[in-house]
C-alpha cells in the first residue's frame, strides 16, 4: 500500500450527503476545496492535520512570512501533489523505509496491531465491550493500519514497553509520552469552510517559528531514514518544527499480516519549558519563589469555555498563550471564526493510562482577540467562580443545619456548571459589549444558574428542610460587577 495513491483518510465532501469517504493523499490535496471536513476521532483529527500541514509546509518550503502566507493558499494543492509525486517511495506502508516505521528494527512481532487503536482491548487498553480481542490479534486492512499508525506515533502514552534491537542497539523498556499527549494538552485548530482553507489557516511561517519557538525548520520524519538510533543523527527530528509535526515516538515495524507488529521505544522529544507544541496553549503559573509553564489540559468533564481567554491569547517567544496560528486571524478579515479544540487525557502520575478523549467547537467573533474583550471575558469567568464558591458555602450551611454530611455541594456545582456550559455564548456577546451593558448581559445568567442549582440540590419540603434552606440561601450573595 502507498499512502499517496491508496484511500485511507476518512473525509466528508461538500455534497450535502454526509457520508464518510476514504481518500488518498493525492486525492485529498487535489480535491481539498471540495472536502468539507475530516471524519475522525479527536486524536486522529489532530494527527491527520499535523501530517497534512507538514506536507504542505515542506512542499511550499515555507511560507516565509505573513505576506507570503496570504498569497500561498492556491499553491497548497498543486505543490503538495507534486511533492507527493517526487517522494512517493517514502509513503509506502511496507517494504524498504516503510512510512513512520523503523526498517532497522529487529522484527520480533511482539505486539498485536490492535494496540495501535486506543479504543481496542489490547495490552493496557481495557475496553468493557470489546469481545473480539484475542492473543493472536485481529486482521486489519492496510488503510486502517496507516491511520492508526499515524495516530499512535503522535499520542502514544509513556510507560513500560516492549524491547527490541534498533541497528543492534537495545531500545530499552521505558518510553516517554509522545509529543501530542504531553500534559494531556488541549490542541487548537482553526477551521475553514473547507479542508483547503483549514490547512491554510493552520500553516505557520518560518518567521513565526524562529520568533516564537526554539525549533529549527527541519525536514519531515519520512525524509530522514532512521537507520541508526544515534541521538546526534536524529537530532533534526527531535528539535525541528517539521520533524516534530509527525513524530517517531515509537519504534514500529508492521509485519504485513495486518495482525502483528514489532513495537519498541522510539525517539524522545524535548518538553516544556525547553520546547512547546505550536498548536497547544501554554499557561504560566507564578509561585512565591518560582514560576513554571504547563499546557492547558484536556478535561472532558470541564468545558474549555472557562479557559477561552487563555486559549485565545496571542503568545510571544518563550511565553504563555494559545496556538501560534491564531496570529493569522488579523489578516483573514472574518467577522466570525470557528475554533476546534480537543485532545486526550491521561491519568496524572500513571504512565500509559488513558482516561478519555474530548473535543469542542467555538464560533467566536474575531474581536474576541482584542485585549479588552479578553479582559471582560476573564471577568465573566471570575464571576462564575465567585458564584460557585457561594453555592458551595450555601450547600455546606444547609447540610450543617440538618446535621448531615456535606454531600450536596458537588451535586449543586455540577448542575451549576452544566447550566453555564450551554449559556457561555451569552458571555461571548457580553465580552464584545463595552460598559455597564456587558455586566447586565452575563450577571443574571450566573445568578439564576446559582439559585437554580441550589434549589435543585437542596430539598426544601419539610419544615426542617425549609429552615436549613433559608440558612444556606443567605450565603448566595453575588455582588454585581458595576457596584
Amino acid at each position: 500500500m502507498n499512502l499517496t495513491g491508496d484511500p485511507w483518510i476518512p473525509v466528508i465532501y461538500e455534497t450535502g450527503i454526509h457520508t464518510l469517504t476514504l481518500v488518498s493523499l493525492n486525492t485529498l490535496y487535489a480535491e481539498a476545496e471540495k472536502i468539507r471536513d475530516l471524519c475522525a476521532t479527536p486524536p486522529q483529527r489532530i494527527a491527520l492535520m499535523r501530517l497534512l500541514i507538514c506536507i504542505a509546509q515542506r512542499a511550499l518550503n515555507g511560507p516565509e512570512d505573513e505576506r507570503d502566507w496570504r498569497s500561498c493558499r492556491n499553491c497548497i494543492g498543486p505543490m503538495s501533489t507534486q511533492y507527493l509525486q517526487d517522494h512517493v517511495e517514502e509513503f509506502n506502508l511496507y517494504g524498504n523505509q516503510p512510512f513512520l516505521q523503523v526498517d532497522a528494527l529487529q522484527a520480533t512481532s511482539n505486539a498485536v496491531t490492535d494496540k495501535l487503536d486506543f479504543g481496542s482491548s489490547a495490552g493496557n487498553n481495557s475496553v468493557l465491550f470489546d469481545h473480539a480481542a484475542n492473543p493472536d490479534g485481529r486482521f486489519h486492512t492496510p488503510g486502517w493500519c496507516a491511520l492508526m499508525l499515524l495516530t499512535y506515533q503522535a499520542f502514544s502514552p509513556g510507560g513500560t514497553i516492549g524491547e527490541a534491537k534498533w541497528s543492534g542497539i537495545s531500545t530499552g523498556r521505558n518510553s516517554e509520552h509522545a509529543p501530542c499527549v504531553e500534559g494531556s494538552m488541549l490542541h487548537t485548530i482553526i477551521r475553514g469552510q473547507n479542508l483547503l482553507e483549514c490547512i491554510h489557516l493552520n500553516l505557520l511561517t518560518k518567521k513565526c517559528i524562529e520568533e516564537s519557538t526554539s525549533f529549527s525548520w527541519g525536514r519531515p520524519t519520512w525524509e530522514i531514514e532512521p537507520k541508526s538510533r544515534d541521538e546526534e543523527t536524529l537530532a533534526e527530528l527531535r528539535t525541528s518544527y517539521l520533524g516534530r509535526l509527525v513524530p517517531l515516538s515509537r519504534g514500529i515495524l508492521l509485519d504485513g499480516s495486518g495482525a502483528r507488529m514489532t513495537l519498541a521505544n522510539g525517539l524522545g522529544y524535548p518538553k516544556l519549558p525547553e520546547a512547546r507544541e505550536p498548536n497547544a496553549t501554554v499557561l504560566l503559573w507564578k509561585g512565591k519563589k518560582e514560576e513554571h509553564y504547563s499546557y492547558l489540559r484536556t478535561e472532558p468533564a470541564k468545558h474549555p469555555w472557562r479557559e477561552l481567554a487563555s486559549l485565545l491569547t496571542l503568545s510571544h517567544r518563550d511565553g504563555p498563550g494559545g496556538a501560534l496560528a491564531l496570529r493569522h486571524l488579523d489578516a483573514t478579515r472574518k467577522t466570525m471564526v470557528d475554533i476546534w479544540t480537543g485532545g486526550m487525557k491521561t491519568e496524572p502520575g500513571k504512565a500509559g493510562k488513558i482516561q478519555d478523549v474530548g473535543e469542542w467547537m467555538f464560533s467566536i467573533p474575531q474581536s474576541m482577540l482584542e485585549s479588552s474583550a479578553l479582559k471582560r471575558y476573564e471577568d465573566g469567568v471570575e464571576l462564575a467562580g465567585k458564584a460557585e464558591r457561594a453555592l458551595s458555602n450555601g450547600a455546606k450551611s444547609y447540610c450543617e443545619a440538618l446535621k448531615m454530611e456535606n454531600t450536596l455541594g458537588s451535586q449543586a456545582k455540577t448542575h451549576f456548571w452544566s447550566t453555564l456550559d450551554s449559556s457561555y455564548p451569552i458571555l461571548l456577546k457580553a465580552a464584545n459589549t463595552s460598559g455597564v451593558e456587558s455586566a447586565r448581559l452575563w450577571f443574571p445568567v450566573v445568578r439564576d444558574a446559582m439559585n437554580h442549582a441550589y434549589e435543585y440540590a437542596c430539598p426544601h419540603e419539610t419544615p426542617r428542610q425549609i429552615q436549613a434552606f433559608a440558612e444556606g440561601q443567605r450565603q448566595l450573595r453575588l455582588k454585581k460587577p458595576d457596584q
